[in-house]
């Protein structure tokens, strides 16, 4: 089934609940997991954590969500599009600076301007 029409976020200034404090940890970890695995040149390994692991938690995220009726915080939903975008950087740059450039930050420097994924 195509998603019609356009999802609906809670405001970025409102509180966040238990699983929105819980998909914001994960992000981190996984963030902190692939930055660690490319620094050792653990490619496979970091395109797992940083792409794969990524939808992952975004999904379940995602699904509860949906049972539950509650939107999802549209400042989350930001970030993981930025850290997504961040993470797969060093292995798809034209992909990362497609997103960075055109959908997230239209004036900034691009992907590769930015000190990294706690920026």
């Amino acid at each position: 089934k195509v998603c019609s029409g356009v999802i609906e976020l809670r405001d970025p200034a409102s509180p966040r609940n238990f699983m929105d404090t819980a998909f914001d940890n994960e992000l981190n970890a996984l963030a902190n997991q692939t930055t660690d695995h490319f620094e050792h040149m653990r490619w496979r390994d970091g395109i797992i954590s940083g792409a794969f692991g990524l939808q992952l938690a975004r999904d379940a995220y995602r699904d509860w969500c949906f049972r539950t009726r509650i939107p999802m915080h549209a400042a989350l939903a930001r970030r993981y599009v930025e850290l997504a975008a961040l993470l797969i950087a060093p292995v798809c740059p034209h992909f990362a600076e497609h997103v960075w450039g055109r959908v997230l930050r239209p004036t900034a420097d691009g992907v590769f301007g930015t000190k990294g994924p706690g920026t």
